[in-house]
């Protein structure tokens, strides 16, 4: 018994080299294989909570995250390029992180948690506002606040042909008022001031680019200015008049009516 025993224990330790040895080779010449099968990953920017549209995204409402390759060809990476114009001297464009990139826009799209952050759904609104009427989309590049407001023009309200986008005007008209016993007068007087020109011409580009020609303007006002360019386009004698593009200033003018030119000219009957 003792010999069967201890023949038994050398064939059991025998065994046990051998299974040691053929898991050794397999796993061996298996790691290869396993390491060839691994997913080649990229990092992305995706959204850690849901995003709604046209609203500001926060900055820890993104972050970056590995994602399998491919993925989709404007996909926010982890580093990309500035909305900087280039180095006017070296021509090259700054990076950011994609963090950076995403962060302050808005989405044209509602965007859920996990979701990669594509450029197409991304909208720099501050970059728009500066666009003007350059190419924009008109709803982009109103600023909050204020409103978009079309105004039929002539040669004459459109200083001579003119204006352009980025121009800004005063409106001054002539206004004809009852009094409370029926009388009329005239007067003459600065309206408005400071009005943005957004687009002259309709929101068509013309064949080489430029802006369409016709014979309507859209500004950039404030609602209840709005209002009351209405009310001045119905029922007053107005016109555009074009100041500086640095001009800031608010001019404080006096009305102009029959007695003011009688006093100022000492017109005589």
């Amino acid at each position: 018994m003792r010999a069967g025993g201890r023949i038994l224990m050398i064939f059991g330790v025998v065994l046990g080299i051998i299974a040691a040895g053929v898991t050794f080779l397999f796993l061996r010449n298996a790691a290869p294989a396993d390491s060839g099968d691994l997913l080649e990953t990229q990092t992305v920017i995706i959204a850690f909570q849901t995003i709604e549209p046209w609203q500001p995204i926060p900055v820890d409402a993104v972050g970056p995250n590995e994602y399998p390759i491919p993925i989709p060809a404007d996909a926010v990476l982890a580093e990309m390029p500035s909305d900087a114009p280039p180095d006017p001297t070296t021509g090259i464009t700054d990076t950011v992180s994609g963090i950076e990139f995403v962060a302050g826009k808005i989405s044209n799209t509602r965007i859920y948690p996990g979701q990669i952050i594509v450029t197409s759904q991304l909208v720099n609104k501050e970059l728009e506002e500066q666009r003007l009427g350059l190419g924009g989309t008109l709803s982009y590049i109103i600023p909050d606040g204020q409103v978009a407001m079309a105004i039929p023009i002539d040669l004459v309200s459109s200083i001579a042909g003119g204006l352009r986008s980025g121009d800004q005007v005063d409106i001054i008209g002539t206004y004809l008022l009852t009094a409370d016993d029926g009388g009329t007068s005239e007067i003459t007087q600065f309206f408005l001031q400071r009005l943005q020109i957004l687009r002259v011409g309709p929101w068509t580009v013309g064949p080489d680019g430029d802006e369409a020609p016709g014979g309507i303007v859209t500004v950039l006002i404030e609602p209840q200015q709005a209002l009351e360019l209405k009310k001045i386009i119905e029922n007053a004698s107005w016109m555009f008049v074009l100041r500086s593009i640095t001009d800031e200033a608010d001019h404080v003018v006096e009305p102009v009516d029959d007695q003011y030119l009688i006093e100022q000219f000492n017109l005589q009957p």
